[in-house]
């Protein structure tokens, strides 16, 4: 991942390789090196590249280096299924140069792709974003510059964060920006040159080959308009985890206001948009007044890294990270004891399960950045931090019992 983009990028753009890495860990002895297995069965693509394919769909764990319960879960299926992880190993090299979609070849291990996708809550925003999308303009299936436009009229950041390339984002921003009608805007986005290639390639066939969209991605050559590789659709059986509709109204019992939605100031990687159905029923709905108030107990300053962020020259910004997250299957509180306000930078390395914090000593242990590795994090009095949700974030979302 690049260190200005802040949006999961895969290298490759088939999740065999991530399986074929997890399988190989599990059957070389002493006498034969990973690479040399990962060679043997063609499995295909990098090495270092599946193994962190592997550790992004929750199979490895990238701290220990061992293999987690979702990865024990798969192997138990695939020896079910195949007899032993050699037979498995074997089905994966069967596949080697063939273009048949992974889960039509193999059924049995698309539970454990599509919740590998799952683990990131920015894949699951988008997901989300086509679902909702789709079923606003009555259409199965939107061309790339028609998703990427509906993703920008909801959130403008991560459209061009997870669309766009770099060089391009200024001149795109001032023509979105601009006074152009909805048409011209949609010519001007049919030029492939504008995407960016790990998510209209790579990301995308990761998500064909789950199972989850219709098409697989392709790079600029082959990337032009009423070619498959420009449509964006959701497979007929794909079911989004978390939620299914949010926007009702309500009030907490005390009486604190409540959102449908976030505020515009805190819209955070662990929000899904919402679904729209007519439902009633009862539900916690994020609120967004304590986010407020601890912001200005830190002057927006991260508790983390201690850099302020600014929205303009004279605005600070922050965000606020639920330690134990609010959605399905974590279904953390939504309260100050559950929150750190954070820069975007460190937000999104909490996501990911790259921070520790330990929370007796609060020491913070970084996967990547030597510079915040080891500093403590900053807590005021009024601010009471249960210890309880740093251990959940270290164990669960790092997944790393800290010694």
């Amino acid at each position: 991942m690049g260190s200005t983009r802040d949006f999961p990028v895969f290298n490759l753009n088939h999740p065999k390789n991530f399986i074929g890495y997890l399988f190989v860990r599990q059957t070389i002895d002493q006498t034969t090196s990973i690479a040399a297995a990962y060679d043997r069965y063609q499995i295909g693509g990098d090495l270092v590249d599946a193994q962190r394919g592997a550790e992004r769909f929750g199979w490895i764990n990238r701290h220990t280096d061992s293999i987690t319960p979702p990865g024990e879960q798969l192997l138990a299926t695939t020896r079910e299924q195949f007899g032993s992880i050699t037979g498995g190993l074997t089905a994966i090299e069967d596949l080697y140069g063939s273009s048949t979609r992974l889960v039509d070849a193999h059924p049995c291990w698309k539970p454990a792709l599509q919740q590998g996708v799952a683990n990131s809550p920015r894949l699951i925003r988008l997901l989300r974003a086509l679902a909702d999308s789709t079923a606003t303009s009555s259409r199965s299936t939107l061309s790339l510059p028609e998703f990427f436009l509906a993703l920008y009229q909801r959130a403008p950041e991560f459209a061009l964060t997870a669309f766009i390339r770099d060089n391009h984002r200024d001149n795109l921003s001032s023509l979105l920006n601009s006074d152009s009608d909805q048409q011209t805007i949609l010519e001007e986005l049919q030029d492939p040159s504008f995407y960016y290639v790990p998510t209209v390639q790579q990301l995308k066939s990761v998500l064909y080959h789950s199972g989850i969209l219709t098409t697989r991605g392709s790079d600029a050559r082959s990337l032009k308009p009423g070619k498959p590789a420009f449509e964006w659709a959701l497979t007929n059986d794909y079911q989004l985890p978390g939620p299914e509709t949010t926007g009702l109204k309500a009030t907490t019992a005390h009486g604190s206001p409540l959102e449908a939605s976030p505020h515009p100031d805190e819209q955070s990687p662990d929000y899904y948009p919402p679904d729209r159905a007519d439902y009633t029923t009862s539900r916690v709905i994020r609120n967004t007044t304590i986010v407020s108030e601890l912001k200005d107990t830190y002057t927006s300053t991260c508790q983390v890294c201690g850099e302020q962020r600014k929205r303009t020259p004279t605005q600070p910004y922050a965000e606020g990270h639920h330690l134990k997250p609010l959605g399905n299957p974590h279904n953390g509180p939504d309260a100050k004891s559950n929150l750190l306000i954070v820069c975007p930078q460190c937000h999104a390395d909490l996501d990911y399960g790259l921070i520790a914090i330990h929370p007796d000593t609060l020491h913070v242990a970084h996967e990547y950045d030597q510079t915040r590795d080891s500093i403590s994090l900053t807590i005021s009095e009024a601010h009471d931090l249960n210890p309880r949700f740093l251990t959940y974030h270290n164990q669960t979302i790092v997944n790393w019992d800290w010694r």
